[in-house]
């Protein structure tokens, strides 16, 4: 799959695309109309809506069709016009004909414009939309690393894509690694599409330290929400976790962790973890001769149990 740095031939197609805008537009209104005259018959006709669904949906990809012969006619005309193999390589993808599709991606690659990786783009789009998520991981090695900021966010959205589905797989490590890197391509470029990647990058964690949880792998477990932790602090759900983890291996900072979830929402809070943690951490300074600390913590959970009588 190289990328040929030829320069674009222009061409006086204008007539072409205005034949194709037209008709484009023609049908448009057509299918406006048709769905009109059905809307105005199921008001009528309730039981015949799922007929109705039925023959909107051949209209449909009758009229998909006549643009997409329309585009084979234009691209016959101007073979070096990489823009319409994409373009109808989009229309592939949409009627799900999907082995044309990636033909004319892979057309439109040998044919673009260096460094426009539009093409590129679209074909490990559909790699992915397909579960070819290896290949559409090869298309982004090949673009590599490229200091141009629509190369930069074409990256970042694919990786997220990547990281989506391979989390809907349950395969939460490597849904991590792909938002680790769609965070560092809408970082490089400021977007606010690095909000998103950071959410999924915490949940994508937050899944893998329960997945550890389920076997017993308590220290893994840990390690994965502290990951989430750093980047989402105020989170109330992992604070809550990182308290249960810690609470017979560091009573001290589950205490932290289980202290937020009591100011931020004190119904997640099982009342007698917290309540015989608090105790726990009482006997604890006591016997180090603590005595101050020890009474510290034996009167904050008789303030807890009074809070939780008078309001929960």
């Amino acid at each position: 799959m190289s990328k040929k740095s030829t320069l674009y031939v222009k061409t006086d197609n204008t007539g072409d695309y205005l034949k194709t805008f037209f008709t484009t537009l023609f049908i448009v209104l057509m299918f406006g109309i048709f769905n009109i005259c059905y809307m105005i018959y199921g008001i009528f006709n309730h039981d015949n809506i799922p007929k109705k669904q039925n023959i909107d949906s051949t209209f449909e990809a009758y009229l998909v069709d006549i643009v997409i012969d329309k585009n084979r006619e234009i691209a016959v005309r101007n073979p070096k016009n990489y823009a319409i193999n994409m373009r109808l390589g989009i229309l592939y993808s949409y009627k799900r004909d999907y082995l044309n599709a990636e033909k004319e991606f892979k057309n439109s690659i040998e044919k673009a414009v260096a460094y426009d990786y539009t093409p590129s783009y679209q074909l490990a789009k559909l790699y992915v939309k397909t579960d070819r998520l290896k290949e559409a991981q090869e298309v982004m090695d090949i673009i590599g690393d490229k200091p141009i900021k629509r190369i930069l966010r074409f990256k970042g959205d694919i990786y997220s894509l990547l990281g989506d589905s391979y989390y809907n797989k349950g395969y939460y490590a490597l849904s991590v690694m792909k938002y680790e890197k769609a965070m560092r391509y809408y970082d490089a470029i400021q977007e606010k599409l690095l909000k998103s990647a950071k959410d999924k990058y915490v949940q994508a964690y937050t899944s893998l330290g329960d997945k550890y949880v389920e076997v017993g792998k308590i220290d893994e477990a840990i390690m994965s929400l502290n990951n989430a932790y750093e980047l989402s602090p105020k989170d109330v759900s992992l604070n809550y976790k990182l308290g249960l983890l810690h609470a017979n291996k560091n009573p001290k900072l589950a205490q932290n962790y289980l202290a937020y979830v009591q100011k931020k929402n004190p119904q997640a809070l099982n009342y007698d973890l917290y309540f015989d943690l608090l105790n726990k951490l009482a006997d604890i300074e006591t016997q180090k001769g603590n005595t101050t600390d020890g009474e510290l913590y034996r009167k904050r959970a008789l303030q807890y149990q009074k809070f939780v009588k008078n309001n929960l």
